[in-house]
This record gives structure tokens, sequence and C-alpha cells, in this order.
């Protein structure tokens, strides 16, 4: 009998550290050992979020609202708990609605955590079981302004307080209908606050470039929503930083522009692509000069028949993108390049958020999702004696 208890302990601690995981030797399982497993946890779903977190440019439908997770550190869940969390919500928003991972990051998804019964069993080894209800609100992090709210409830049962949570989480079947109507209800209330602070959220944008933090400014333009008025005044703003920002970074664009032409000595022809890169480059920019010298040596290494083909086809390429009727290759690389640019403020801002909008420093937000002296993740709460 005491075999099958042992054999069914070990069991269990290997089932709720990984599914996936062989089965240990139970003299293996030392507390060096255990921790191994969860840091071992820990780097899968680091590896999960940075494989969700790969964005293809060409692919963003700029102008929607897109909510961010934002995980309050409760300090029961720890920095594993959080992650599983974090990983939920965005398969949710992916599986529900809002698919994609760009947008401004003040827009978030919190979830208040509380646990609503708590079942400590007598067998051995000891088991968690509880009860966990979650809201989730769809927010504005800057202000505290709240778009939409729903309850989930769910069961979580594990060797200790945080692997409940993670089993329960992890296996819980979200109400889809319910998860919709938040998404849709917190989209719909923030065009709404878009229409009402639109010349604030302007002015944050213009704040960033007058720093020349251009990819944060073109950030925050690039995810104001096309349903609202303010959206019409983002193009010259966009096209303005945009290059600005290349004329900062000019080098980058220089370099795309060589290998382009590396690669054209080989084959021959037009090279839609270098001409691109080269017609992108300001006048102003630092790296101008080097990129005249770069494409008029390039030019003299032809032969008489091939300059003059490429010097017609040049000709072409440039009436079509001062008349407006942008050379496709040409709006293909300026759009993909400004998304690079918009996905690098986006990490950028998220980085400042995380700084200056710490969950201490947000008192609605404590209030919001602390339940005071009877709040489970706080270690000197009344439910935890």
């Amino acid at each position: 009998m005491k075999k099958i208890l042992y054999l069914s302990f070990v069991s269990i601690i290997v089932a709720c550290s990984n599914n996936n995981q062989e089965t240990k030797d139970p003299n293996d399982l030392s507390d060096s050992a255990r921790a191994k497993l969860l840091e071992e946890k820990k780097q899968r779903l680091s590896q999960n979020e940075t494989a969700d977190n790969k964005i293809d440019p060409k692919n963003i439908n700029w102008g929607e609202i897109r909510f961010t997770p934002f995980v309050p550190p409760y300090p029961e869940l720890g920095s594993e708990g959080i992650a599983v969390i974090e990983n939920k919500i965005n398969s949710m928003i992916s599986k529900y609605g809002m698919a994609g991972n760009v947008g401004n990051p003040a827009f978030v998804i919190i979830p208040a955590i509380n646990l609503t019964s708590k079942n400590i069993t007598a067998t051995a080894p000891t088991m968690y079981a509880n009860t966990y209800q979650v809201t989730f609100y769809t927010a504005s992090l800057t202000d505290g302004t709240i778009f939409s709210s729903e309850d989930f409830s769910f069961k979580g049962v594990g060797e200790s307080f945080l692997k409940s949570f993670i089993n329960g989480i992890e296996s819980t079947k979200i109400d889809e209908v319910k998860f919709k109507n938040l998404l849709s209800t917190g989209r719909d209330k923030a065009i709404k606050y878009y229409e009402a602070n639109c010349e604030n959220i302007l002015q944050e944008a213009k704040n960033n470039a007058s720093k020349k933090q251009f990819a944060e400014a073109i950030l925050i333009l690039k995810t104001i929503p096309k349903e609202t008025s303010c959206y019409k005044s983002t193009g010259e703003l966009i096209e303005k930083y945009f290059k600005m920002d290349l004329a900062i970074n000019c080098n980058q664009i220089l370099g795309q522009m060589k290998s382009e032409l590396g690669k054209q000595s080989a084959v021959g022809g037009f090279n839609s692509q270098a001409m691109s890169y080269y017609a992108l480059i300001p006048m102003d920019a630092p790296c101008y000069q080097e990129a005249q010298t770069v494409y008029g040596t390039y030019l003299t290494k032809l032969n008489p028949t091939a300059k003059q083909e490429w010097e017609k086809e040049e000709r072409e390429f440039n009436l079509r993108k001062e008349k407006q009727q942008q050379d496709h290759t040409y709006n293909m690389t300026k759009a993909e390049l400004e998304s690079k640019t918009a996905i690098e403020g986006q990490t950028a801002i998220l980085a400042k958020y995380k700084k200056d909008y710490e969950y201490e420093k947000l008192p609605w937000l404590r209030k919001l999702v602390h339940l005071g002296e009877w709040d489970p993740f706080d270690a000197t709460s009344k439910i935890n004696k």
C-alpha cells in the first residue's frame, strides 16, 4: 500500500510540472530537481511567447484596436504563473478576435483574480483544490478608463497554490460568447475614447517626435482606428516622421540598397528593389552622398546597352512614383519599412509603460484588482491565515 501511494505521489508531481515530461526516478525529485522542472517550463513558456511574437510587417492590418495583456504582479503567482496567464490571454485574443499582436500598448486587458473557495486535502501528498474567479477588464492604462469587463470561473487542483492555479487556467475552456463580447464592447468604447481624446493622442505622438523618438510616434499614429475622425490627421504626420527616422537610420537603408545592387551584378536588368531603397533615402540624410556615389559607381560598371536600358527603366520608375501611381515595389518597400519602424516603436513604448505605469504607481488599478484585507494574493490577508 505504501508503495502504491509513493508511486502516485511521484506521478502527480511530474504531471503537474509538465504533462509532456518523461517520468523521473523518485530519487531524483529533490528540491533542486523540482526547481529544474519549473525552470524548464518557464523556458518553454518564454519560447512559445517568442514564437507568437514573430511579426510579419507585410501582414499587419493597421488602424485596428488591439489589447495587450497587463498582469499585476500577484506575489503568489510569480513569474511562471504570470507568464501562463499572459499566454492564455494572448491565445484567447487570437482565437476569438482582434488577431495580431501590434497595437498601442496603452490599451490593455487586465485579469483581476479572486480566490472564491480554498480546499486543502488531507491526502498524501497534500493537494490544493481551489475555485477561482477572474474578471477581465479592457482599459486605457494611461488614465484608468474601463471599456468592458466579463467574469469567468474555473477550478484547479495541484500540490501547491501556484500549481493549482496553473493547472486550472491552462485546462479551463473560456466562454467564447462572453470573451467575444468583452473584446467587441471594449473595441467600440475604445474607438469612442479615441474620438474624445484625439488631440491628446496626437500630442503624445508629437511629443515623442520632438524627442527624436520617431518609431514611437509612428506607432501611436498608425494604431489610430480608421473609423475615427482622428485618423484623417495621421497621414501627413506619419510621412513626416518616417522621413525623419530614415534620415537618422539611413545607413540601414543604404546597406539594403548595396545588397540588392550586389545581387544585380550577377543577374542583370533593372532592379526596382534597389531603386526603391535608393529613392527612400532623404536628401538631408547623412548617408545621402554615399548613396549617390554607390549608385553612380554601379552605373559606370554597366556596359553601354545595359546602362541605356537601366536609365530608361529608371525614368519610368520615377515617373510612376512622382505621379502618385506609385511603383508597386517602391510602395510595398515603403509600407514594410514603415511597419518595421512602428513595430520597433511598440517595443519601446511597451518598455516605457512597464516602467512608468508600474502597478504600485496606479491607484485606480490597485483598487480595481485588490480586495483589501481579503485579497488572496496578499500575504497579510485574512484569507491566507
